[in-house]
């Protein structure tokens, strides 16, 4: 699986690997090349506007993903 996750900040990683937004898309088909078969995973944080989420799946789908899960980071416990 191929997992590319947004901070709270907006800084994304795949695999935890920062990538710069720019790159976000070369980088995102690099790390998902011969893993066609398997869908990306979003991990985002908690209090994300969707829109923001929406733009990753979107870019998901240009690199080819066979489908896109969703997974939210639990709320920390003190």
């Amino acid at each position: 699986h191929v997992v590319l996750s947004i901070q709270q900040d907006g800084s994304l990683y795949i695999d935890l690997a920062p990538v710069d937004s720019g790159q976000l898309q070369a980088e995102l088909a690099r790390a998902y090349q011969g893993k066609q078969e398997f869908p990306i995973i979003i991990k985002g944080a908690r209090n994300l506007p969707y829109s923001e989420i929406l733009q990753l799946v979107e870019i998901c789908q240009h690199v080819g993903a066979s489908g896109v899960e969703l997974m939210a980071r639990k709320a920390e416990t003190p």
